[in-house]
C-alpha cells in the first residue's frame, strides 16, 4: 500500500468516526421508555400508528395535536449508527384523529356484549373476570391518524460539522418496512418546538431568544413531570420583524401577556445588536402595556432600563387622553431616534 492509499484509509476512518458520533448524537435524543407503538402505513402526507392502552398510560397520554416521532434507528446499539445512512433519521408526526383498525368490527362486537353484561352489575365492563385476557388485550389496541410534518436528520454544514437539521417533507418511504413510534418528551421535545436552522446552514445565533411559555397539548393534562413535560417554548424576536404575526385565543388565554413579552423582546434586541433599533407603535386603550400593573411590577414603558448602561429613556414616548395615577397615558408607543 502506497502513501496515498494509507492517507486515504486514515481519512476514511476519521470520516466514519465523525459520522458514527453524529449518529449517536441523534439516536440519543430518543428514549426507549417513551416508545408507544408501531407505524402501520405512511405516505408523503399522513401516517397510521398502532398503539396499546398500556403504552398510552405509560407516557401519560397522547392528546390530540401532540407530536410523535417514527424511526428505524436501532436504539439498542447507538454506537454503530451511521449518520449518513438513510435510516438515521426520525419522521415528525402530529396526531390529528383516531384511525380504525382492520379488526374494528369484531372489537366493537366484543365491546358491546361486554357492556351489556356489565349493566347487571356495578363493575366496569373491563373489570377482571368480565373479559378473557385475549379479548381484553385485543380491545386495548387503537389507531392514530397522523399528519407527516417532516424529517430530522444529521447533515454536514458549511463548517464541515454535523448538525441536526429539519426538512418539511419525506425523501422516501417504504410500504413494506415498519418503524417504531415514540412520544417526544424532555430534550427531544425541546429540540422540536425550538428548532432553528443551525449556524452552518445560514441561521442566526441563539442570542436574544426568549422563553414565552411551555409546551401544553391539552388543558386537562395530568400533573406536570418536571423533566419530561415542563419543556420551554422560545421565540426569536427577529422572526416578528421579518413576518406578519397574529395572536388569537380564548379570553384569559394569555394573548395580552404574549403581546407584552414579544414587544419587550423586540425592543431589547438592541441590547445584543446596537443596529437592531426597531420602532413600534402600540395602541393600548385599556392601559395594559403603558401603565404599571401588579402582574409585571412595571410596564413596557420602563423596558428601556433593561438595555444596560446606556440611557434610552428618550426613545420611549407615551400619549394619553386622560391622566393616569402611575403614567399619564392610555396609549403607548416606542419611538426609535
Amino acid at each position: 500500500m502506497n502513501k496515498m492509499d494509507v492517507l486515504s484509509a486514515i481519512q476514511d476512518e476519521e470520516e466514519r468516526a465523525i459520522s458514527l458520533e453524529a449518529g449517536k448524537c441523534i439516536a440519543s435524543l430518543i428514549e426507549e421508555e417513551t416508545r408507544v407503538g408501531e407505524l402501520l402505513t405512511i405516505n408523503f402526507n399522513e401516517a397510521h400508528v398502532l398503539v396499546h392502552d398500556y403504552a398510552r398510560q405509560k407516557v401519560r397520554g397522547l392528546p390530540h395535536g401532540s407530536f410523535l416521532v417514527a424511526t428505524r434507528m436501532g436504539l439498542e446499539n447507538i454506537e454503530s449508527i451511521d449518520a449518513d445512512a438513510e435510516e438515521t433519521c426520525f419522521v415528525l408526526l402530529r396526531i390529528v384523529s383516531d384511525a380504525p383498525l382492520p379488526n374494528a368490527r369484531d372489537m366493537a362486537h366484543f365491546r358491546f356484549h361486554a357492556g351489556v353484561r356489565s349493566t347487571e352489575t356495578n363493575k366496569m365492563w373491563d373489570s377482571p373476570g368480565s373479559l378473557d385476557e385475549w379479548t381484553k388485550n385485543n380491545l386495548s389496541y387503537g389507531g392514530y391518524k397522523c399528519r407527516v410534518l417532516g424529517t430530522f436528520r444529521m447533515k454536514r454544514g458549511a463548517n464541515d460539522q454535523y448538525e441536526l437539521t429539519f426538512g418539511g417533507d419525506l425523501i422516501n418511504f417504504y410500504t413494506g418496512q415498519g418503524m417504531k413510534v415514540f412520544k417526544p418528551t424532555g430534550k427531544l421535545l425541546a429540540k422540536i418546538v425550538n428548532y432553528q436552522r443551525p449556524i452552518g446552514f445560514g441561521s442566526a445565533s441563539d442570542q436574544g431568544r426568549i422563553r414565552v411559555g411551555r409546551v401544553r397539548f391539552a388543558s386537562s393534562e395530568i400533573s406536570v413531570k418536571e423533566d419530561a413535560d415542563n419543556v420551554p417554548v422560545e421565540i426569536d424576536p427577529r422572526d416578528f420583524i421579518a413576518r406578519r404575526t397574529f395572536y388569537g385565543g380564548m379570553s384569559r388565554g394569555g394573548k395580552s401577556n404574549a403581546m407584552k413579552i414579544s414587544a419587550r423582546a423586540i425592543y431589547l434586541l438592541r441590547k445584543y445588536d446596537p443596529l437592531m433599533r426597531v420602532g413600534q407603535l402600540i395602541f393600548d386603550p385599556n392601559g395594559e402595556y403603558a401603565n404599571e400593573n401588579i402582574q409585571d411590577g412595571g410596564s413596557l414603558k420602563n423596558t428601556y432600563a433593561e438595555v444596560g448602561d446606556v440611557n434610552y429613556e428618550d426613545e420611549v414616548e407615551t400619549y394619553g387622553l386622560n391622566e393616569h395615577p402611575n403614567h399619564s397615558t392610555r396609549l403607548t408607543g416606542f419611538r426609535v431616534v
